[in-house]
């Protein structure tokens, strides 16, 4: 993230880079943090610089992976309120999730993908599990906010999404959660 802002400035452009709740060395203070489809805090910032008057201003827009899925997923989102009330005028995405459900095939397949991308990813969600049950369900593995056992012995990221992301927010299962939250479904609302 911080060669692409250096990037931007090296252009001339102003830059704020927003981390996802959890992950930006400052532990999360609720449970749960963010997800795949998780716009709250990209529109917040955006009503902030509204706030500050700043109206005036090109802005522009770029995620990578599955922030570049809350990008997409947020304009669309906003529609023409993305140019009208904000002043974004593009965005630039890269490596972005569209399709979830189909996706998560591929990321989950035995091979490179899993034994480096989603296993290396696993390990550290277990982790944050652990710490999330401590400070939001009383350390309690049996709490019904979300499937503890089955959280921290995913062996696939579906499998973590079905234990963990999908109870939290409010899903029915993984599968929802991908098809309420993937990019694809939101593109052709997008008029930036």
């Amino acid at each position: 993230m911080q060669d692409m802002a250096q990037a931007y400035i090296d252009q001339g452009f102003d830059v704020s880079c927003i981390s996802f709740r959890g992950c930006s060395g400052v532990p999360n203070n609720s449970l749960g943090g963010y997800h795949l489809g998780f716009t709250d805090d990209l529109k917040f910032y955006l009503e902030l610089l509204k706030e500050k008057d700043m109206v005036d201003t090109p802005i522009y827009i770029s995620g990578f992976s599955l922030g570049a899925n809350v990008v997409l997923k947020a304009l669309g989102e906003l529609g023409a309120e993305a140019r009208d009330k904000y002043n974004i005028r593009g965005a630039a995405v890269t490596s972005v999730t569209l399709d979830a459900e189909r996706n998560v095939n591929f990321i989950d397949a035995p091979g490179f993908n899993q034994f480096v991308y989603s296993g290396n990813f696993l390990r550290t969600l277990r982790k944050k599990t652990k710490t999330q049950l401590e400070l939001y369900c009383d350390n309690d593995p049996s709490t019904t906010s979300f499937d503890y056992p089955r959280a921290v012995s995913a062996k696939t990221m579906g499998d973590f999404d079905d234990a963990f992301i999908a109870p939290i927010y409010g899903f029915e299962s993984n599968m929802d959660y991908y098809r309420k939250t993937s990019s694809r479904y939101f593109l052709d609302k997008i008029v930036v």
